[in-house]
């Protein structure tokens, strides 16, 4: 028995696993802006001389695996387990990301970082934290003896220069804007439309050459924290700064989409009123023309920020279309960024629709900012893939769900039809407002009412923070065929006493009408590894179908208590199973 169990797991997962996080060299980036550039530059410099991952809210990345990031600082459990894989293959450095809620909530703990970065702090996450003092404090904790053997702070930030003072452990001190007091500061700074190259000063009087390979003043800063934390790790500086050079660019930063149109179009992760000036002051410094901007806020997240956000498009920009951005459970029309109350007074965008990039004005770069690398946009009326890389990507400023997810195959392809009234007798439930119970759910069952979709069927759980149950109409909405709850909704709903206990009868039903071969893997490492060395011969033997890389059958998954969807002739599952899923898969 423990009285704060969430307080004991980090320690816990590190021992399961031995420590794996003390055979890498662990460099970690805080900060409000700036953590996920910094930890793809950084992770650029080790790569010249270390096999490397990278954790962070774009990707976690072993070597050249990609892995889908849910957040950007994995819980506790999951970020042991994923030590353990980079140990088991060889990796020998790490960058990551380390967020204000992953060092409240104790996500690292557990972790000793060699290399502590921060970037800067301004106002965010204000619907977590009680003020900026709070979150001034959950982000010190990881210069603490406890988290981190030495600091890299940028100066330029007053809460870096309080930083400096109060921190637990020995600080460096960087300055892009060239302080004498710094102990690494950037002269001769020269910014240009795609680049900046800048001259570093280190403390012993070197001078190294730099290139920052992204635009924009705030990436100078960015890649001179990143060649310190690489110097203070041990690298020769220089090759540090060439390293982080060749950096080709960051997803959703500032990203570049070229289709041979004959204006610049970028798209940014810019969500925060000081990220979106920073990127409209750099854009307008190389644009000839007119900057256009489309500017989303999302949805069940600080309100407080809204409308700084939209009166700085609106002060910086040319043209500005506000629209919705993943508004989760919000009102779409409440989770825009509001304009017309913004001070200063700005145009007003009433009508305003956005328009496809190829309508824009030469030499006019129409930024998007803050949805980032999204892939995949819901309608409540129908589905809508983009792809960022083509100028006629944006967002319409009708409203949009999106989910971030790529959608691979149609759905009808990788589910198993059953008629709600199978599934209400299978899970032993009642079926409360379902006109015609010989509907069929042929989409996937999903716990996450942002993943609820045509065809779907949608289990309602109660969380620590969040009821599932109040987001029944929603799904429905989302075209989801009913609700699988432990009480009447009101819309197409089987009611059960248990809704987890429903899932596994429902799960142990389909495996049996399928009758597959079914094989499961546990451990406390290797299962990763295994599990695709055993598909490569079953897939020689049968149609095979598998869990994807890190999708283990924790709770949070997109099926959690099915198996993985079985395609048409499958007769093998390789079925990856986690600790923490024995309740989950016991059932099958």
């Amino acid at each position: 028995m423990a009285d704060d169990p969430r307080a004991t797991m980090g320690e816990l997962a590190a021992t399961i696993y031995g420590h794996p996080g003390r055979d890498l060299l662990q460099i970690g980036i805080t900060g409000t802006s700036g953590k996920t550039t910094t930890a793809y530059l950084v992770e650029g410099g080790l790569k010249t001389v270390r096999s490397t991952g990278l954790i962070g809210t774009v990707e976690m990345r072993i070597g050249d695996e990609r892995i889908k990031s849910e957040r950007t600082t994995p819980e506790a459990t999951d970020l042991q387990a994923l030590f353990a894989v980079m140990r088991e293959r060889g990796t020998e450095a790490v960058a990551m990301e380390v967020s204000s809620h992953a060092l409240v909530l104790g996500r690292v703990d557990g972790c000793v970082f060699d290399i502590a970065v921060f970037t800067n702090l301004s106002p965010e996450h204000m619907e977590f934290h009680s003020g900026m003092e709070d979150y001034f404090q959950a982000k010190a904790q990881l210069f603490t003896p406890e988290r981190s053997r030495l600091g890299v702070v940028n100066a330029d930030d007053e809460y870096g220069r309080r930083l400096a003072k109060e921190a637990g452990v020995p600080v460096v001190t960087f300055s892009a804007e060239g302080h004498p007091d710094a102990d690494w500061r950037a002269e001769d700074v020269e910014v240009g439309p795609m680049d900046s190259t800048f001259t570093v000063i280190g403390p012993k009087g070197e001078r190294i050459s730099a290139r920052a390979p992204l635009p924009g003043t705030f990436n100078v800063a960015n890649t001179l924290s990143a060649i310190v934390a690489l110097a203070a790790a041990g690298l020769d500086p220089q090759a540090a700064a060439d390293g982080v050079a060749a950096v080709p660019g960051v997803p959703g930063r500032l990203e570049r989409v070229d289709a041979g149109q004959p204006y610049l179009a970028v798209v940014d992760y810019a969500h925060k009123t000081d990220a979106v000036e920073s990127v409209l002051r750099a854009l307008r410094k190389v644009t000839e023309g007119r900057v256009h901007v489309v500017l989303g806020c999302g949805g069940d997240r600080d309100k407080t920020k809204r409308v700084p956000m939209g009166a700085a498009a609106a002060r910086l920009a040319d043209t500005a279309v506000l629209t919705s951005d993943n508004p989760r459970s919000e009102d779409p029309s409440r989770s825009s960024p509001p304009c017309s109350t913004a001070p200063p007074p700005c145009p007003p965008t009433s009508g305003a629709r956005c328009r496809s990039s190829r309508t824009g004005p030469p030499r006019s770069p129409p930024p998007s900012t803050g949805r980032g690398p999204a892939t995949r946009c819901w309608s409540p009326a129908r589905a809508m893939s983009r792809d960022r890389t083509s100028p006629g990507w944006c967002v319409p400023s009708t409203t949009v769900r999106c989910s971030g997810k790529p959608s691979r195959k149609p759905r009808d392809e990788l589910v198993i039809a059953l008629s709600l009234a199978e599934i209400a007798e299978v899970v032993g439930g009642q079926t409360h407002d379902i006109p015609d119970p010989s509907v069929q759910v042929t989409g996937p069952v999903v716990r996450d009412s942002r993943e609820a979709g045509p065809g779907s069927l949608f289990a309602a759980f109660v969380g620590e923070r969040v009821d599932g149950h109040d987001y029944a109409a929603q799904v429905v909405g989302a075209g989801a065929v009913a609700v699988l709850a432990s009480r009447p909704v009101g819309v197409p709903a089987i009611v059960v006493d248990d809704v987890q206990a429903a899932l596994g009868a429902l799960a142990r039903h389909v495996v049996a009408r399928l009758g597959t071969t079914l094989v499961a893997l546990t451990g406390s490492a290797g299962k990763t590894s295994t599990k695709d060395l055993i598909a490569q011969v079953l897939r020689r033997k049968a149609p095979t179908v598998f869990t994807p890389a890190r999708s283990t059958t924790r709770s949070g998954c997109r099926s959690p208590r099915s198996p993985p969807p079985r395609r048409p002739g499958s007769s093998c599952w390789r079925w990856e199973r986690a600790e923490s899923a024995i309740s989950a898969t016991s059932p099958v």
